[in-house]
């Protein structure tokens, strides 16, 4: 393990393409924070006042402890790998975004207050979850979208026109009866297994219900395409437009 420390407004950066930190504990002020490895990179218990930029080099980004960051997060990693920021008390204070040089194959973040997401495209499954799931960009995925919003009232608000959600797209809020989901994609929607305490609203030309869906409200608008029920069910509390 590595332990990296600046203090005040002085930036740490370690930008050499041959380093091979493996996992790294960070601390800093206000001050940018900049990685690279030449392979994986694990990110222990960190906490930064300012911006952070971690590079992957060939390999995956992971945490393995709680990593807290006010300013914008980047997280770079190689062509078909994976960035697995999973642990629940995560807190990215700023916009989320994730790059590679080819294309990422699968990223999952856990923040504990509310994620904004910027524009990311992957081959694989993307599993986001916040207090609240916003998007600075559009999301274009591959595999299976899996999104969730922890607390009451916290909503999922992704409706950017040129969404693309993947093979599946499960959604879930609190059970609480403000807590809403609002989806727009701009190809057909398999909707699986979900659950939505307030409004669910998707949008997508054309839309097929694979799994069980329960919502407060249900507003689903297939914008001109079958709306379909293969294999799944749909469990309603409320109103119910089906267009």
């Amino acid at each position: 393990q590595s332990t990296l420390t600046v203090t005040g407004s002085n930036v740490l950066t370690l930008d050499n393409a041959s380093n091979d930190l493996n996992t790294v504990v960070l601390s800093s002020g206000t001050g940018a924070v900049t990685l690279v490895d030449a392979d994986d990179i694990d990110l222990g218990a960190s906490t930064l006042g300012g911006s952070l930029d971690v590079t992957a080099t060939t390999s995956d980004i992971t945490d393995s402890g709680a990593v807290d960051v006010s300013g914008a997060a980047t997280f770079t990693a190689s062509n078909g790998s994976d960035v697995i920021l999973d642990t629940a008390t995560n807190t990215f204070g700023s916009t989320v975004s994730f790059a590679s040089g080819g294309t990422l194959a699968n990223v999952t973040i856990f923040d504990d207050s509310t994620l904004d997401l910027q524009a990311l495209t992957l081959s694989g499954n993307l599993v986001a979850s916040g207090s609240g799931l916003t998007q600075s960009g559009a999301l274009s995925i591959g595999g299976t979208s899996t999104l969730t919003s922890t607390g009451s009232g916290n909503d999922i608000t992704l409706t950017d026109a040129s969404n693309d959600f993947g093979t599946s797209l499960l959604v879930t809020t609190d059970a609480s009866a403000g807590s809403d989901a609002t989806l727009v994609d701009s190809t057909s929607v398999s909707l699986g297994a979900s659950s939505v305490g307030g409004t669910l609203d998707v949008t997508g030309p054309g839309i097929d219900v694979t799994g069980s869906v329960s919502a407060g409200v249900l507003d689903l608008d297939a914008s001109g395409g079958d709306l379909t029920d293969t294999g799944g069910q749909l469990v309603v509390s409320g109103q119910s437009t089906l267009t």
